[in-house]
């Protein structure tokens, strides 16, 4: 189809009369994004349009650095920021995690959606933060081992997309370090190198920057035990729940989280170039 030429890309923003567009990897990323995106800027109204993952994403990046094309891209960085290549631009925005559940999913927003589904408006943050610490040192190892997989194009899974397998059990939200251990045994890693890319990586936090729905699998089991703890009920909280929860959550906490502060920044940065494109 036109949109998946390399002419049809570079041209997509003509279809758009009135609107600047951005690229976006999937359809669960456009709320994200207009969080942080003007809705009007000068009579241009945003279009967020969803191209279907990072592959396609990356053929939009291709045409604003080789033509100019008049859009702006946003996306995960993914592991970019571990590899030092992430894209310098200013119509590309990438976030400063790695995936938009690491930024969404901070530790105010959790204390609001565990504040409104347990009742309890008196919860404290520190419970989050104390958490998200456990988190941070039992998922450290694994996220090194996974960063060096996907580094080096092994092949292999490592952390996918559930924490479920790595908790003591069914009703807890706290972190096995046999069953972490284990896994990363499995793999033919050397000692020497995951000791070296430790060293390197140990100012990154896996609560930013391990795999986006492996956290969010993570922070989903331990809404579900406070919200058990606070109220004596057992709260179902469903993928689609949480994910807009956190996100109208996200809203409160601009001022709180620099990640978000400069997102917006970054974003409103990257409209106006597209608007000053499209005006000539």
């Amino acid at each position: 189809m036109l949109s998946r030429t390399a002419s049809g890309i570079r041209n997509t923003d003509l279809f758009y009369r009135k609107e600047y567009l951005v690229i976006v990897e999937g359809d669960d990323d456009r709320p994200f994004w207009k969080l942080f995106f003007p809705e009007n800027i000068d009579g241009y109204k945003l279009k967020l349009k969803a191209v279907g993952g990072k592959a396609e994403v990356k053929k939009y990046i291709q045409q604003i650095l080789d033509s100019d094309a008049h859009f702006a891209v946003a996306l995960d960085s993914d592991y970019s920021l571990f590899m030092n290549c992430s894209i310098e631009h200013s119509r590309i925005v990438e976030t400063k995690t790695h995936s938009i559940e690491n930024v969404f999913l901070c530790t105010l927003s959790i204390t609001h959606i565990i504040q409104n589904l347990s009742k309890d408006t008196d919860y404290e943050s520190e419970y989050v933060e104390k958490w998200m610490q456990h988190y941070d040192e039992k998922i450290y190892p694994l996220m090194v081992i996974d960063y060096i997989i996907e580094r080096d194009k092994i092949g292999i899974k490592c952390m996918g997309d559930k924490c479920q397998p790595f908790f003591i059990n069914d009703k807890t939200f706290e972190l096995n370090d046999s069953k972490i251990t284990e896994l990363i045994n499995s793999f033919n890693i050397s000692f020497q190198e995951i000791i070296s890319i430790q060293e390197s990586l140990n100012s990154y936090k896996p609560r930013l920057h391990s795999r986006g729905h492996f956290f969010f699998s993570a922070v989903q089991r331990f809404i579900s035990c406070e919200v058990k703890r606070l109220s004596g009920k057992t709260v179902s909280v469903s993928v689609e729940s949480l994910f807009s929860n956190a996100i109208a959550s996200c809203q409160h906490c601009f001022k709180e989280n620099n990640l978000l502060e400069e997102l917006q920044n970054n974003s409103n940065i990257s409209a106006q170039e597209v608007v000053k494109l499209l005006k000539g």
